[in-house]
């Protein structure tokens, strides 16, 4: 059973996937999951009602919640892999993501990686406190 919320965010469309509702990394083994029972407010026929609803909660191998998986976070990790790791341009990765845009594929899809961010910072404050050559200390 998944879980889709529109816009609002009181109002809960429970939709039935493949019979049992897992995803492919379920299947696959990636994740695990267990069902707890909440109270949300569904539409039933126009109008709002509370209702008890199943929500399915992944965690990984070591048991550590997992709030949001699926393929599309491939896009995201593909965006970022290929312009921090490979260090692609950005408008290869906005055609490899077939987006419109190569400034969306940057300000959405791309995330900023740890250690580029960690080397950035160190050449920052190289350039602040490294003495000149000749400069008095």
């Amino acid at each position: 059973m998944f879980l889709f919320r529109s816009r609002r965010a009181t109002t809960v469309r429970v939709l039935t996937y493949d019979g049992q509702g897992y995803p492919a990394a379920v299947k696959a083994g990636v994740l695990t999951t267990t069902n707890i029972k909440v109270i949300r407010t569904v539409r039933k026929k126009g109008k709002k009602e509370k209702a008890e609803v199943e929500v399915p909660i992944y965690f990984d191998k070591k048991g550590k919640r997992v709030k949001r998986f699926g393929f599309h976070q491939f896009r995201h990790s593909l965006s970022s892999f290929l312009t921090t790791k490979k260090k692609v341009d950005p408008k290869t990765a906005q055609t490899a993501l077939r987006q419109s845009d190569s400034r969306f594929t940057m300000d959405r899809y791309t995330q900023t990686d740890l250690d580029e961010l960690l080397a950035a910072q160190n050449l920052m404050l190289d350039a602040i406190f490294k003495a000149e050559p000749g400069a008095v200390q």
